[in-house]
């Protein structure tokens, strides 16, 4: 189940995407001082603006950046480094759990999630 992008507030989104249309890259600790939004609500936008294809970037790292890709190399970076390698990451720990879980809670348990 996926965040609930509904508390996004278009007004937030407008704002933020505007921004990052005029080339300004947003840090995630100027995001309640300059916008006056949370950094979960600001998190929500970006993550709307990514699943309308609009071409968000950030950093993972300590003081991390968020701005508009430049073109699509910069994007395809971004994926591999960024996103690509999180669901990796979240598959193997699925996979994991999945193969444990008998030794946890017996044979006859059955995990009833499904990718």
């Amino acid at each position: 189940m996926g965040a609930d992008l509904s508390r996004a507030h278009p007004a937030d989104i407008d704002v933020l995407r505007a921004a990052f249309d005029s080339g300004r890259a947003i840090a995630r600790g100027e995001v309640w001082e300059r916008y006056r939004i949370t950094d979960r609500a600001f998190r929500r936008c970006v993550q709307v603006l990514r699943l309308s294809g609009y071409p968000v970037i950030s950093t993972s790292e300590e003081g991390s950046e968020y701005r508009r890709a430049r073109n699509a190399a910069e994007l395809d970076d971004f994926l591999e480094r960024e996103l690509i390698s999180r669901a990796r990451d979240i598959e193997e720990q699925i996979r994991a759990l999945r193969e444990a879980a008998p030794a946890h809670f017996g044979q006859a348990e059955q995990l009833a999630i499904a990718i």
